[in-house]
This record gives C-alpha cells, sequence and structure tokens, in this order.
C-alpha cells in the first residue's frame, strides 16, 4: 500500500508500506484469526493496531468482530448471556377475590438473627407466611432450619389463621422436607380416620424453579419490607428472644398497615385498602364502632350491613387494586424460546464465569403463552432444573 507516510523513520518498512488484503478473503479471515488468538481475545481496540502494524485491511473493524462473533471455544462463552423471557401472567391465587385470607400462601425465610440465652447467643430464622390475595403476612420464629421446625412453625400458623388450600415456595430443602412429612402425616390420618373428608382439605404445595428467586417475588419484596421495620433495632448486641418476638410483632402490625391502592389526597375520608381491612375488618389505626350492649340486638340486617362492609372491602379490591396488576414493569417483550437439544451456558452467580457448566437441554416447560421459564438441562454433574433466566443458549455451528 502506497501510504502517507513514507518519511515516518521511528517504524519500520513493513508498516510505512503495509500489505493491503481484500476484505472477506479466506486468507484475511486466517490472518485475522490469528491475531485474536495471539492476543487472548482482547476487544477491537487493542488487536487493530496490531494488525496495522503489518497488514491494511479495509472495514478491518467489521472484520474483527467477525472473529470474535465465530470464536467458538471463548469469546462465545465470556460474552454470551441469557435472554429474559416474557413477564409471565399471574397464578390465579393472586387474582381469586371473595375467599378467607392466608387460603393462598407463599413461605420464605428471612435471617438469621442472634439473641441472647445466658452467657451465649444463638441464631433464630423469622418464617414469613404471604397471603397471595391480601398481601398481608404471619410471622413465625424459628429456632432452626430443619424439617421438624418448619413443620412446628406450619402447625402455629394453620391453628392462627386456619388451613390454607395452596402453599408456594421456594425449593428449600427443609421447605421440601416439611412438604414430604405433610404428605406422609395426611396419608396417615386418611387411613385411620376421617379419609373422605380429609381427601377435600388437603393442602397442594407448589415449589419454585431451584434458583429462581424471582419467580416467588410476592414474599421476596415483602422479606425487604420487614427487614426494614425492624431493621433498625437489629444493631443490639443484646438482643433477646422475647424482645425479637416483640420487633416481630411489630412489623407485622406496621406491614399488614401498608396501602395498596392509590391515596387519594382530594379526598381524605376515602382511606386506602389495607391488609388490615381484610384481617381486623378497619386500618389498624382506628378501632371498628361498637355498638352499646343494651341497645345491641344480632338482626338480619346488622349481619347484612356486616356483610355490605366486607364486600365493599373486595369491591375496592377488584376496582383498585386489581387492575393495577395488569401491566408489565420488566421484560415486555416475547424471546425465542429455548427447545430441546439445544447448548446452553448455566449461569450460576455464586461462581466464577471460568466454573460455569454447559450442558444439554433434555425437555423444556412451556408457558400457556409459548414462552419457556424452566428447563431440564443434562450436565457432567448430572441432571438439573433451572430457569431459562439462567441459561445462555451457546450458537456453536
Amino acid at each position: 500500500m502506497n501510504g502517507r507516510i513514507n518519511n515516518a523513520c521511528s517504524v519500520g518498512e513493513e508498516t510505512r508500506r503495509p500489505i493491503l488484503m481484500p476484505q472477506g478473503h479466506h486468507v484475511t479471515k486466517l490472518i485475522v484469526r490469528h491475531y485474536h488468538e495471539l492476543w487472548k481475545h482482547q476487544n477491537e481496540n487493542t488487536i487493530i493496531p496490531e494488525i496495522r502494524r503489518k497488514y491494511y485491511i479495509p472495514h478491518c473493524r467489521q472484520e474483527v468482530r467477525r472473529a470474535a462473533r465465530n470464536c467458538m471455544m471463548t469469546c462465545k462463552i465470556q460474552r454470551v448471556s441469557p435472554k429474559m423471557p416474557l413477564m409471565g401472567q399471574l397464578p390465579k391465587d393472586r387474582l381469586s377475590p371473595y375467599v378467607r385470607p392466608f387460603s393462598y400462601v407463599g413461605i420464605d425465610y428471612m435471617g438469621p438473627f442472634l439473641v441472647v440465652r445466658g452467657r451465649s447467643t444463638e441464631k433464630r430464622w423469622i418464617c414469613i407466611f404471604t397471603c397471595l390475595t391480601i398481601r398481608a403476612i404471619h410471622l413465625e420464629i424459628a429456632r432452626d432450619l430443619t424439617t421438624d421446625t418448619c413443620l412446628r412453625v406450619l402447625h402455629n400458623f394453620m391453628a392462627r389463621r386456619g388451613r390454607p388450600v395452596r402453599i408456594r415456595s421456594d425449593n428449600g430443602t427443609n421447605l421440601v422436607g416439611a412438604e414430604r412429612e405433610l404428605k406422609r402425616e395426611l396419608q396417615d390420618l386418611d387411613h385411620i380416620r376421617i379419609a373422605n373428608e380429609l381427601s377435600t382439605k388437603q393442602i397442594e404445595w407448589l415449589f419454585n424453579c431451584p434458583l429462581n428467586p424471582h419467580a416467588g417475588g410476592c414474599w421476596e419484596r415483602l422479606v425487604r419490607s420487614v427487614k426494614r421495620a425492624i431493621g433498625h433495632a437489629l444493631h443490639d448486641k443484646n438482643l433477646k428472644e422475647d424482645i425479637l418476638y416483640s420487633l416481630m410483632c411489630n412489623a407485622e402490625k406496621i406491614v399488614n398497615s401498608r396501602p395498596l391502592t392509590h391515596i387519594a389526597l382530594d379526598n381524605p375520608t376515602d382511606d386506602p385498602i389495607t391488609p388490615n381491612h381484610f384481617l381486623l375488618g378497619s386500618p389498624n389505626s382506628s378501632q371498628t364502632p361498637h355498638p352499646q350492649e343494651e341497645k345491641y340486638q344480632p338482626t338480619r340486617k346488622e349481619w347484612r350491613i356486616a356483610q355490605q362492609i366486607s364486600h365493599s372491602f373486595w369491591n375496592k379490591w377488584l376496582n383498585e387494586y386489581l387492575p393495577d396488576l395488569c401491566r408489565r414493569t420488566k421484560w415486555h417483550h416475547p424471546v425465542p424460546p429455548l427447545a430441546e437439544m439445544d447448548i446452553v451456558l448455566i449461569c450460576d452467580k455464586n461462581l466464577h464465569r471460568s466454573q460455569w457448566k454447559k450442558g444439554v437441554i433434555l425437555a423444556v416447560t412451556p408457558g400457556r403463552d409459548g414462552q419457556v421459564r424452566s428447563a431440564t438441562v443434562k450436565t457432567t454433574a448430572g441432571v438439573l432444573h433451572r430457569p431459562t433466566c439462567m441459561l445462555a443458549k451457546l450458537d456453536i455451528l
């Protein structure tokens, strides 16, 4: 190439008059690939100056980018990222009105919290039960993360809030064990006594896909709210268990008093609906008016008034809260779904990228909208069930 730097004395002849290579030629691709591998798959700003010391390639930047896209073993693995599918539909548990509070429940743990017992300290956890419909919470203290403690906490919850219809949770080891134990107890009851009645009252327990916390976002968000409610008092090193229980009860009151709908500033008499409206019949800041004892008569009219008040809460829930759930806050567009026999990289944030495993998809779980949100992957470590937000497809030829 007869360029404009022939008078440069600080560089060699091959730099002053480089070899001109045609764009897109096979030999040109081999040269660019050689420099790409020689400089350890660095970015284009590092590789292009080294190529131009000896060769001049028109539109060299495009050739370097093409070489990086075609680098199967290193660049694709380093640069690939998962594609989030379209945000899915909400389950019926969150959209069913006129049900008893805590009929549909989500369970999660938070902690640990250090409490003082004598001269030593012990760990305690808080088990949070979330009503998926009215977004109320119920808190219980767990001594440890064993299956027996999980069952005891679950029985305490049912004794105070009633038997739920369906329970959802993350795929925790203790929660899986609790579900197995509960099924075993229900089977024993079926064979001993109330087999026919219990068949209509059994609890359905659904687990989310492992390592998929956003699937339980409705209770993960409330875990954050509880932590903020009691966080200012958790820095006390001499926290006793009864004090932790008192803080837990106050945090439950605060979170259940939060508004679920818009606060009307122009109409101060129109209170926003809160979970306490369904639990207590009124917001926590006010007391339900009680008629005087000598004038109170339990007539049919009074019963209808109480029923109308309950229905007014649900009507407000249907008219103001439920339509607000329609919008998607993120993941607005559908993506090409994963398919069987696709080569994927399991992107585990708990591991370094060099330790991420590659695998082959054996089966996928598509939703009603056609979007795949979980898949079964075969790896060298065995068969794993993972969400698609962790699976990055490798287009290896």
